[in-house]
């Protein structure tokens, strides 16, 4: 009887540390995961920033307002021959 109690014990023992040290891997591996996932996110912000300008000078040309949002004094529509 204590022989069965000693081995269920050490069977319980063994499956412990086996079930630690696969959650040690997994966190591991999510913990590096979300760092990959940071930088992307961060990567996408810079490329926000970066494309921001850009779009904000395309809409203006196509209105005829100058970088600073103002109407250019060439593309006012009341100075425009007819």
């Amino acid at each position: 009887m204590v022989v069965m109690f000693v081995g269920i014990g050490f069977i319980a023992i063994l499956t412990a540390a086996a079930a630690g040290r696969f959650m040690r891997e997994h966190r591991a591996e999510n913990n590096a995961l979300e760092a990959v996932e940071h930088r992307l996110d961060e990567v996408i912000l810079r490329l926000d920033a970066m494309e921001r300008p850009a779009q904000v000078s395309i809409v203006n040309s196509r209105l005829g307002l100058g970088d600073d949002g103002r109407a250019c004094r060439s593309n006012d529509v009341s100075t425009r021959p007819t």
